[in-house]
């Protein structure tokens, strides 16, 4: 809904007295939406490139991830923890259920999808959703 104006004011000069709050509210509310889901996007496009299909660490992804931490309460603490779970993650694939003769492309494929309804869950998203992104 826009902003209106006082009695006896037009819009411009409602806007320049201060009252188009609104307007910046929505630019900064669609600012975070656009950060949000470029996060979304990186973060899912890590999870399906180092885990899913097993390709070498980018560092551009990584740094990218970084520079949308600042700021964020425990934003780099909670970089390191990802990086070290995707690490482990693929360690135990490798080094443990693949000599064991485990099919890892279905296992990662399982975990990526595993991953995926989680996130889902969390950002309040039907699984469905996540499925088709």
């Amino acid at each position: 809904m826009p902003d209106r104006p006082k009695m006896g004011e037009d819009k411009a000069s409602a806007e320049a007295a201060g009252n188009g709050g609104g307007t910046t509210a929505r630019a900064e509310a669609t600012r975070v939406i656009n950060e949000t889901e470029r996060l979304n996007d990186l973060l899912l496009g890590i999870i399906e490139r180092e885990i899913g299909r097993a390709e070498p660490r980018r560092p551009e992804d990584w740094a990218t991830l970084r520079e949308l931490a600042v700021g964020h309460p425990n934003g780099m603490e909670l970089v390191t923890t990802f990086q070290g779970m995707i690490d482990r993650c693929n360690e135990e694939m490798v080094n443990r259920l693949g000599v064991q003769g485990i099919d890892l492309r279905r296992l990662r494929d399982s975990v990526v999808m595993l991953i995926r309804i989680s996130l889902a869950k969390k950002l309040g998203l039907t699984p469905a959703a996540v499925r088709e992104s």
